[in-house]
């Protein structure tokens, strides 16, 4: 979040990259880095744990920035559904323009020594950035630019004020890249690729207000970008228009969280043939399914295996029902008919003797 101040400046710098060569970066000297502690000031400065939690945060911005520029870097990656959902119709000269900003200097920016400071406003120069963290009981008269929705809130020296970034309550909520991609990882297996909850942990907090910081964007206020979305939800920064989705600070910064967390996003899609297919070269669709043909190739063993021995013992059990037990019945019959046969001559016997 920063106060709505150079607009214009950020907007034509990003729509007038497709027509000239970005300027290179005017940094002739290394960000220095500074933190006011509460040791003079309770009102502005940071404790001993709200600068440990800063530290951690600036190690992993720096980490995430740097990833998210090697891997925007790659070869058609302006096709992948990531860049496609998050940055709209960037142009490939925009992306390219783009990135040593977004992510390389920033990234750079983040890598100086923290060092503690005891005065927010003394000694501020074009190449300082000081960090500083508001008490919540801390009015806005007394310098406390944060509101109750606030992460953190970046002014800037070239628009009136100081090189600065204020860490409000909610910087330090508690969140972490490990959680953030737990969250994610459940939203993506459920379809929800743009309604997933939107990053928590500091480090990426330091990237969305890095894209309203001059010192952290090469020391050109025409870089500053402005929060254009409503509020910081990815389903917020993919309903805008396609056209402003590159011009907004945390589509930028939502593009660096899926390069840690999800680079396969990231990836331009397969085509073509089977060599193009190779692990990293783009979003692998048949991954899944040539899983699935292990398991199957696996599984067809047993099947087979299964099957050879019931059929013997089911041919051995069939003849003992057609067993001769059944036809004994009919052999009764012949043995009734004997009685019959042996009365015949008695009868025959009785008759002679008479005529005898």
């Amino acid at each position: 979040m920063k106060f709505t101040l150079s607009c214009s400046l950020g907007l034509v710098s990003l729509i007038c990259a497709s027509n000239t060569v970005a300027a290179p970066l005017t940094r002739r000297t290394p960000v220095t880095l500074q933190v006011l502690n509460d040791s003079v000031d309770q009102k502005l400065g940071c404790s001993t744990t709200q600068i440990e939690t800063l530290e951690g945060a600036l190690t992993d911005a720096k980490n995430v920035a740097a990833g998210a520029a090697t891997t925007l870097g790659a070869a058609n990656v302006l096709s992948s559904e990531g860049v496609q959902t998050f940055l709209g119709s960037i142009t490939a000269a925009q992306l390219a323009a783009q990135i040593p900003i977004r992510f390389t200097s920033v990234g750079t920016g983040l890598s100086g020594t923290l060092t503690q400071i005891t005065d927010l406003v003394a000694g501020n120069s074009d190449q300082t950035l000081r960090f500083y963290c508001p008490a919540e009981t801390t009015t806005e008269a007394e310098g406390n630019p944060c509101s109750a929705q606030s992460d953190a809130v970046a002014e800037n020296l070239a628009e009136g004020s100081i090189n600065k970034i204020a860490l409000c309550p909610n910087f330090f909520g508690g969140g972490s890249i490990t959680s953030d991609k737990a969250s994610y990882l459940v939203s993506k297996a459920a379809g929800k690729l743009t309604s997933f909850n939107a990053p928590r942990n500091p480090g990426h907090i330091l990237i969305h207000e890095a894209q309203h910081s001059v010192p952290l964007l090469g020391g050109s206020a025409a870089n500053i970008l402005e929060d254009i979305s409503a509020d910081a939800k990815p389903t917020s920064c993919v309903a805008l228009n396609k056209k402003k989705r590159a011009l907004n600070a945390e589509n930028w910064a939502l593009v660096s969280f899926l390069a840690e967390v999800d680079a396969g996003r990231l990836a331009a899609p397969c085509t073509g043939t089977s060599a193009k297919r190779a692990v990293g070269a783009c979003a692998l669709p048949s991954s899944s399914t040539s899983a699935a043909k292990t398991t199957t190739t696996a599984v067809v063993p047993p099947k087979t295996a299964t099957p050879v021995a019931p059929p013997p013992s089911a041919v051995t059990a069939k003849p003992p029902p057609v067993a001769v037990p059944k036809p004994a019945a009919p052999a009764k019959p012949p043995t009734a008919p004997k009685p019959a046969s042996t009365s015949k001559p008695s009868l025959i016997k009785g008759l002679l003797g008479k005529i005898f």
